[in-house]
């Protein structure tokens, strides 16, 4: 999405639901981009491919794993930048976190500042795996929440099957 000029909100809900996980514990839903084609730069580079994913929560240490999460929150200005009359432009907010308490079979807790908006953003290792995708935070703080990327990668996997 960076880079993508936007006009109104609508611009910014061009995508699917492909399958979602049905259970508040592993809070997680597979969506597709409408144009059904992964931005160049993304296959190029090789991140975020989920047959990668580093599903196994336990080998997510505290305090050692450098993580990263990028997402476009909502909150108005936070993400977005005025790049012409046609509208404004999207722009990643990018943080570098660590997990902050032993990862249990659903969730881990992360030191960042997420914000509304950023639910669904991707969290990378250093070696650009996916681990997790952000689910909430606490406001006001530093402490947020991302779900095991295991059951996103699951219903991926059923859905592959499917095709």
């Amino acid at each position: 999405l960076t880079g993508t000029n936007i006009t109104s909100i609508t611009d910014l809900h061009a995508c699917q639901v492909i399958d979602e996980s049905g259970d508040k514990e592993k809070d997680a839903a597979l969506l597709r981009l409408n144009s059904k084609k992964t931005p160049e730069e993304i296959v190029k580079r090789g991140i975020f491919d989920i047959e990668r994913a580093r599903v196994d929560e336990t080998s997510l240490i505290p305090q050692e794993d450098e993580l990263t999460t990028i997402g476009y929150p909502a909150q108005y200005g936070i993400s977005t930048r005025r790049s012409s009359d046609l509208g404004v432009e999207l722009s990643p907010t990018v943080h570098r976190t660590y997990i902050s308490k032993t990862p249990n079979e659903h969730q881990f807790q992360i030191q960042s500042n997420v914000v509304g908006g950023q639910s669904g953003s991707p969290i990378i290792d250093k070696d650009h795996r996916l681990v997790g995708i952000v689910w909430g935070s606490h406001r006001g703080t530093e402490v947020a929440y991302g779900a095991n990327i295991k059951f996103l990668k699951e219903m991926y996997d059923k859905y592959k099957a499917r095709k």
